[in-house]
């Protein structure tokens, strides 16, 4: 499956700790929280948004605040990438498959869902 990933001005990654949260005009989907260092890109966190009381902005401070996303500042430059889901079913697979292919590093669970393969954000290179 092809997911349309979002990107700052000029179709660079967005900085979490710097992106206008506001502009996010997107409800659901998944998300992909990394760093670049000089060992590469690694994946801190994979993610989804489904629920209608939460939305990527609220995710995204929640991120901000963490202490567990917010360590990796010191490692070099943290980004973040979000891609609508217009099959909302397919959620749980999507986060699957990307939690599979990036193991992130801050312990989370992936959901129990037979993965779906998606194309992943530019920029995010393992």
């Amino acid at each position: 499956m092809y997911l349309e990933w979002r990107y700052c001005e000029g179709g660079y990654q967005c900085r979490l700790f710097d992106l206008d949260l506001d502009s996010i005009v997107d409800d659901h989907g998944v998300y992909v929280i990394w760093c670049e260092s000089d060992q590469g890109s690694q994946a801190i966190h994979v993610g989804q948004v489904s629920e209608p009381e939460r939305d990527f902005k609220a995710r995204f401070l929640e991120h901000r605040n963490d202490d567990h996303v917010k360590k990796y500042r010191h490692h070099g430059q943290v980004y973040v990438s979000w891609a609508p889901v217009n099959e909302p079913y397919k959620i749980n697979g999507i986060e699957r498959f990307l939690f599979d292919e990036l193991v992130p590093l801050e312990g989370q669970r992936a959901p129990i869902a037979k993965p779906v393969a998606v194309n992943l954000p530019i920029g995010l290179y393992l």
